[in-house]
């Protein structure tokens, strides 16, 4: 299932360390990985940014697992590594720290297969009964009206 905040826009933000003047969403760098290329400076710093990011939300919010999804698995092993690494440098306690760093089943599918779930979703989706969807009245609102006439 797919999870979006009420703006639509949720898993996407601007890195902490981005300025002014910067291509794309992070400090180091382009953030298309077709653009940057496999096994060279520049995806290192990417991903290397990428994951202080995501262990400062599991550390901070205590998260027991984050899942990887919509890149290729050469992208992903490359990530989960780096993501489990920080993590574990990140975390400020001597008690170890108990997650996963996980790659999603469906790999760079994941993507296109949460589009498929979410129009499948409202394909099928009741209508509100309390509030009115489109132009159309609310089904309490219809019922209501089938009752007075």
């Amino acid at each position: 299932k797919i999870l979006k905040g009420p703006e639509h826009s949720a898993g996407e933000f601007k890195s902490l360390l981005w300025t002014e003047g910067k291509e794309g969403q992070f400090q180091a760098g382009e953030d298309s990985l077709e653009r940057i290329g496999y096994d060279n400076d520049l995806m290192h710093d990417v991903f290397f940014e990428l994951a202080q990011h995501v262990a400062f939300l599991v550390n901070t919010l205590n998260l027991q697992a984050v899942y990887i999804g919509g890149i290729e698995a050469r992208y992903a092993q490359r990530l989960q590594e780096l993501i489990h690494d920080r993590i574990n440098y990140q975390w400020p306690y001597d008690l170890p720290r108990k997650f996963e760093v996980k790659i999603a089943s469906l790999g760079s599918l994941s993507v296109a297969h949460g589009a498929a779930s979410m129009f499948i979703e409202q394909l099928f989706a009741l209508p509100s009964l309390s509030a009115p969807s489109g132009d159309g009245p609310s089904v309490l609102e219809a019922l209501s009206n089938l009752k007075n006439n």
